[in-house]
């Protein structure tokens, strides 16, 4: 607990940095709900002669003002698989299960944006992910920037943002270490018909300690509503890192693994908007 404690502190730290005053000063606009919410669910569940458990859950909040908007996110991905293994003693075979966890995944971040002149937009977020599997315990990343918004029309959006950061990150088998880096996003929408959607995020880090360290995250998603509350949705997703964590392996001698550079998941999910 004392462990867990002492890495939330830091997101929950930046979480009120990024929440101004006037978060308490605007007025609502009582014609408008103020507020949506928006949450992904997908399982699959296997049994018999293969045992497989995963669950992907997501859930987006906003709350919008006249000028303003505030946005919490969170997601968890979480995959176990049971294998069997087989010893024949003495014509007697013997079947021994082995479950062990092969995809796990969290997120958690907030996101403030504030519009400054016409099409132009300030923001501030915090982010914290995990994902031990591809060697990364703990990163926490603050953010600073300006957007612009390209394109603002019925159908379609698209906003750009240029921005620094400020990461601190655990590798599971490396020493902490804190780093300094710029941010480009592009955040694109189209509406094809009236129930179905097109959304594509693309962003790049680029870590100015090290100009080899940068990473490139891209989602594509489909979404299409099958009533007033609920949609389906299919997502596919690209994570790439061009310097992943390097583990050393015991044995004689030492020798160094590198994790992969890209990470991709497919999912499909129902969606649930309020």
């Amino acid at each position: 607990m004392d462990r867990m404690a002492k890495r939330a502190a830091p997101l929950l730290f930046s979480l009120a940095l990024i929440l101004p005053r006037q978060l308490l000063a605007q007025e609502e606009d009582a014609s408008e709900k103020p507020w949506s919410n928006e949450a992904d669910l997908s399982l699959v569940a296997t049994a018999g002669n293969s045992e497989v458990l995963s669950w992907a859950v997501s859930d987006k909040f906003t709350y919008s003002w006249a000028n303003s908007e505030l946005t919490l996110e969170g997601a968890a991905l979480r995959t176990r698989t049971t294998t069997r293994n087989f010893d024949n003693v003495g014509g007697d075979v013997q079947v021994n299960e082995e479950t062990a966890t092969t995809a796990e995944e969290y997120r958690l971040g907030g996101r403030w944006r504030q519009r400054l002149y016409r099409g132009i937009f300030g923001y501030s977020s915090v982010r914290w992910y995990r994902n031990e599997l591809s060697g990364i315990d703990n990163r926490t990343t603050v953010s600073l920037g300006l957007g612009y918004q390209i394109i603002d029309r019925p159908r379609m959006t698209l906003s750009g943002q240029l921005g620094g950061d400020w990461t601190t990150e655990d590798p599971t088998a490396q020493g902490s270490r804190d780093f300094v880096g710029a941010q480009a996003v592009f955040d694109y929408q189209y509406k094809v018909t009236e129930t179905a959607t097109i959304d594509a995020d693309l962003e790049f880090l680029e870590s100015l300690d090290d100009t080899e360290d940068w990473r490139v995250n891209s989602v594509v998603g489909i979404n299409a509503a099958i009533s007033s509350v609920f949609a389906l949705k299919v997502s596919y997703t690209i994570l790439y890192d061009n310097q992943p964590v390097v583990v050393t392996v015991s044995g004689t001698p030492p020798a160094p693994f590198e994790f992969d550079k890209v990470d991709q998941r497919i999912a499909a999910s129902l969606v649930m908007s309020l």
